[in-house]
């Protein structure tokens, strides 16, 4: 049997601010983009970067990050230049004028008041895209994981599962929801005794 190891994590510690309930309204960057006439060769090999330059950021000048342009491209992708959030314009601490809002991808690729986006042949360059990889145990100084270039960056953070309804009845815990991966989901319901 092998033993992991543990160790802490830096940054910043989110606690339960992790999780986003929102109706986010914008335009489709995919439909920005064919109307710019992005299509072409190799676009399966491309990335779409965007870049704020509102604030300095503790590892650089400037925050990035890129994803495939494939998702993008992609019909289903549900990539949004978002400029409202809950019916209403993004506030500063939303990203006001404009956040890039990729479902079903990690947060850190959810760049707030994007002022440029581009297409390159390379991911972003920024620290933080690079920062967030899924590292081995062995893995413990900024220098060892910056020597890790061939692990996939995390990226897509696919949903699982949903709690639809959670609500306490004659101290009984009802919870009625879904799961699954991908397209097909089940749902089922499940109660416990709520002590």
């Amino acid at each position: 049997m092998v033993e992991a190891k543990h160790r802490d994590i830096e940054g910043v510690m989110w606690g339960e601010s992790t999780v986003c309930n929102a109706k986010w309204g914008g335009a489709r960057l995919r439909d920005m983009l064919l109307r710019a006439g992005v299509l072409g060769q190799n676009q399966d090999k491309l990335h779409v970067c965007f870049e704020s330059h509102v604030a300095k950021c503790q590892e650089e000048d400037w925050f990035g990050s890129s994803i495939p342009l494939e998702k993008v491209l992609d019909v289903n992708g549900n990539v949004l230049l978002a400029y409202e959030v809950n019916d209403e314009r993004l506030s500063p601490d939303h990203g006001h004028p404009f956040r890039i809002v990729v479902l079903g991808y990690s947060g850190v690729r959810w760049v707030k008041w994007a002022d440029r986006i581009s297409i390159s042949a390379e991911e972003s360059p920024n620290f933080y895209q690079k920062g967030y990889k899924v590292l081995p145990s062995y893995v413990m100084t900024y220098e060892e994981a910056d020597k890790q270039s061939r692990l996939p960056l995390f990226q897509a953070n696919p949903l699982s599962s949903v709690i639809a309804i959670a609500e306490i009845k004659s101290s009984t815990l009802h919870v009625m929801g879904y799961g699954g991966s991908g397209t097909r989901r089940t749902s089922r319901s499940r109660e416990r005794q709520h002590t």
